[in-house]
């Protein structure tokens, strides 16, 4: 397939006018005949006459179905004289003046290759020249995949065209053939999993009005589902869903509805892709997982009371914010037992701080009403549907404030309920919690944000999420749709000594868990220790609101 350089549909590369416009086709370079196919680097390639394009010498075409060919610089070799190889793909039009800078200001992106320019052959042909991807073209990938690797593809490519989108650019699939194969060729997967984007003819503006473009978004999210459940199961559209029986049991109550109801957005699908990762794969019981240890050691300290509590909170605007949109909750309901909360107001100007505060008053004037049905040996199960009411509550609370005025407010949140000896954490969100034992520390919480879901799918190393261009994507929060999802975990037995750490991202995000546990070690006070961490965090750049609730275990 070739692209008419009238109206640039995709025609088969054989024709002579355009079957959209009519216009006369230009035939692609010739390939000596008779070479045979050769493979380098899991790439289909086929051998080249010598020709240019450029600096460029042609080593060989990259497919036999599009023109885009492996090139080298002819006078640079590159280190230790190793050629270094680049893309030439042909487009049948040049880009545009408007569109060509905004593709050269992308920033670097590590699954998008980088564009290196335009250039024009000698009988005039246009050619984007881009870095050389490893990898094997995504259309030619044997489907099905295991789960675990569908799910990396579908991940990737949700992130990868959310970057796209914020620099407003969607995809032009229009003309001959199947869309789908269309996207998937433009992206290569190589031998560790990783996705690369490379073809950027497919680029296209994002339509100006908000109708036109969410349409468009809507659109991008079903070619990423399609492809995800096509590499899950290796069926057809058509026969998707009858494939979703035991084998895919798991997935089975999801998947059709993902087909019939998809999300029309980019966060919505990124946290699904998240729920969806297997639970062999996964911790979807984050305190069992990591405190197996811990808890065992608690088991053995033989308590006839529960331990009593001690308890210090700060929270500080930081050094690049003009306002506090942080709030938080301390709550004692007697000498042992207590409901500590963060709320992290999001939404700007007041409506943040106003957000926030809502789901603290909320909160508390849930717990204050139920902390009754509490007593008395009342189970787990029980005391983790109170604190998921309590904080679906607050949601709505804060859903109906902002319907009511006519905006978006939200903020994210994190609690620590301590009850019979034990602690029971919740969060929606990136505000996190912390057990401090034996002067090690361990989240108790797990965010709901892009880079969190990364790491998760083994794509991130755990400190990328410090500094990742997209570290502030959060994909739930409180206020922002009229129910949430919250995650409650199992209760983690607490002994004399312990500290639990309740915390805003504007804590743990300027000061990191080696440093955190040098100064919980360090200082005994909680007030103390608070003053710390947040005169910590302002030092590193105090990059948002610091919020702080430290609760000591006697």
């Amino acid at each position: 397939m070739i692209n008419c350089s009238k109206c640039n549909t995709l025609v088969r590369a054989n024709a002579r006018f355009c079957s959209h416009c009519r216009a006369p086709i230009q035939p692609p370079v010739a390939v000596a005949s008779g070479t045979p196919l050769a493979h380098t680097g899991g790439m289909q390639t086929q051998k080249m006459a010598a020709k240019t394009i450029g600096p460029y010498r042609v080593e060989r075409l990259l497919r036999k179905d599009d023109n885009v060919y492996i090139v080298t610089p002819v006078d640079a070799p590159g280190a230790k004289g190793v050629r270094v190889n680049y893309l030439a793909i042909e487009t049948a039009r040049k880009r545009s003046r408007e569109t060509l800078p905004k593709i050269s200001a992308m920033k670097l992106h590590k699954n998008i290759l980088r564009f290196m320019g335009q250039l024009e052959d000698e009988r005039h042909a246009q050619f984007l020249i881009v870095e050389c991807p490893p990898g094997e073209p995504l259309d030619l990938i044997a489907a099905p995949l295991a789960s675990k690797r569908a799910l990396n593809v579908g991940l990737q490519l949700t992130m990868i065209v959310d970057y796209l989108h914020k620099h407003k650019f969607t995809f032009e699939l229009g003309g001959e053939g199947d869309a789908l194969k269309r996207f998937q060729k433009a992206f290569l997967l190589d031998a560790d999993d990783h996705l690369y984007f490379f073809d950027y003819r497919i680029l296209a503006k994002m339509p100006g009005s908000v109708r036109d473009e969410n349409s468009r978004i809507r659109e991008d999210v079903l070619l990423i589902i399609r492809t995800f459940l096509h590499f899950l199961t290796g069926k057809s559209i058509k026969h998707l869903i009858d494939a979703v029986q035991a084998d895919y049991q798991y997935f089975k109550t999801v998947l059709p509805n993902l087909l019939k109801h998809p999300p029309t957005n980019l966060k919505n699908l990124t946290e699904i892709f998240n729920q969806l990762m297997p639970p062999t794969e996964m911790p979807s019981d984050v305190t069992r997982r990591l405190w197996q240890p811990q808890i065992e050691r608690a088991k053995t300290v033989k308590l006839t009371t529960p331990p009593a509590i001690t308890f210090a909170a700060l929270t500080d605007t930081g050094r690049q914010r003009d306002h506090n949109e942080d709030n938080y909750l301390v709550l004692p309901m007697d000498a042992t037992s207590g409901l500590f909360i963060v709320a992290d107001g999001m939404g700007g100007h007041a409506a943040g701080e106003v957000a926030s505060q809502i789901a603290i008053d909320e909160l508390k004037q849930c717990a204050a009403a139920e902390w009754a049905q509490l007593q008395n040996g009342a189970s787990p199960e029980i005391v983790r549907g109170l604190f998921h009411n309590w904080v679906k509550a607050a949601n709505e609370k804060i859903y109906t404030a902002g319907q009511g005025q006519g905006n978006t407010m939200g903020a994210t949140f994190t609690g620590a309920l301590i009850l019979n000896r034990q602690v029971y954490t919740a969060n929606v969100g990136d505000s996190r919690t912390y057990l401090a034992r034996g002067g090690e520390l361990y989240p108790l919480t797990w965010d709901h944000s892009l880079v969190a879901s990364l790491v998760r799918a083994g794509l991130l190393e755990p400190d990328g999420v410090y500094d990742h261009s997209q570290r502030n994507e959060v994909f739930r929060a409180l206020g922002q749709k009229s129910d949430v999802s919250v995650d409650v975990f199992d209760p983690v037995d607490l002994i004399p000594g312990d500290r639990v750490l309740v915390c805003s991202d504007g804590l743990w995000e300027m000061v990191r868990s080696p440093q955190m546990k040098e100064i919980l070690a360090r200082l005994a006070d909680p007030t103390t220790c608070c003053a710390e961490l947040v005169r910590v965090a302002n030092e590193q750049g105090g990059e948002d609101n610091i919020t702080v609730v430290l609760v000591q275990i006697f």
